[in-house]
């Protein structure tokens, strides 16, 4: 509106027409102030208008988190861990696993001090063993032979063998002889013994045989001599020769001497 307006409406305005207006906002005056004052729970969801209601209108602390949408408000501080719960029953064991690839091998260790030496067991016993012994050139009617040597003597002494420190058990006795220059008709025995002990197998070829045997069974004590013995008889005497010429053989002896 202009100056124009205002002047022409101040030239109309009476007394009568200001009365007017005045009582009229009296009127108006009051029925505000009886919309004001209504009665107790007289107002409700159907009397409020949309967005009449504001963070001016309501009480601080009285709105509660369902009363906000999802994400309006601001995710808090995260609070100290509690105290952890009592441990909960065990589980049943479950099914066993597949095999997994066996791994490369570790290095080889240090190699440890040695042990200190134990002390020496006691000696054994002997086994069964065969004695086998050949002694050349036994010349004579009468000589004592080893059964470990090739040696030949007059006495038992010269060719005695020792047994081992404890008693043994002799069996099975053979020989045999090759006569040199040539074979003869005379007989000769062959014997083992023992001392102590004295004679215990004896064998006898007669002639030209070049082997005999004697399946006897004899235990010796422990630390015992052994030694054989070659005995020629009906040896051809020739009173003819100046000098008589005596047997001579290779002669071999076997027997087994077991523990």
């Amino acid at each position: 509106m202009g100056r124009k307006t205002f002047k022409k409406l101040g030239e109309s305005l009476t007394f009568a027409n200001v009365v007017s207006l005045i009582a009229l906002f009296i009127a108006l005056g009051g029925a505000s102030y009886a919309a004001v004052n209504l009665p107790k729970n007289s107002v409700g969801t159907k009397q409020l208008k949309a967005n009449a209601v504001n963070s001016a209108k309501v009480k601080n602390h009285t709105l509660l988190r369902r009363d906000f949408k999802p994400g309006a408000l601001p995710r808090g501080l995260t609070g100290a861990t509690g105290a952890t719960g009592q441990a909960g029953p065990a589980g049943a064991t479950g099914p066993a696993g597949a095999m997994g690839a066996t791994g490369p091998a570790g290095p080889i260790g240090e190699t440890g001090p040695t042990g200190a030496t134990g002390e020496t067991g006691p000696t054994g016993l002997s086994g069964t063993t065969m004695l086998m012994n050949r002694i050349y050139d036994v010349t004579g009617l009468e000589k004592f032979i080893s059964v470990t040597n090739n040696i030949s003597g007059n006495t038992a002494d010269q060719v005695s063998t020792v047994t081992p420190n404890q008693a043994m058990v002799l069996s099975n006795f053979s020989a045999n002889k090759t006569e040199f220059p040539a074979p003869s008709q005379a007989d000769r025995t062959i014997q083992l013994w023992a001392s102590p002990g004295g004679l215990l197998a004896e064998c006898q070829m007669f002639g030209p045989s070049e082997q005999c045997s004697d399946d006897f069974t004899a235990t010796v004590s422990a630390g015992s001599q052994l030694y054989a013995k070659s005995i020629v008889s009906d040896w051809p005497f020739d009173p003819g020769a100046d000098v008589q010429p005596e047997p001579r053989a290779d002669i071999g002896v076997s027997f087994v001497m077991a523990r």
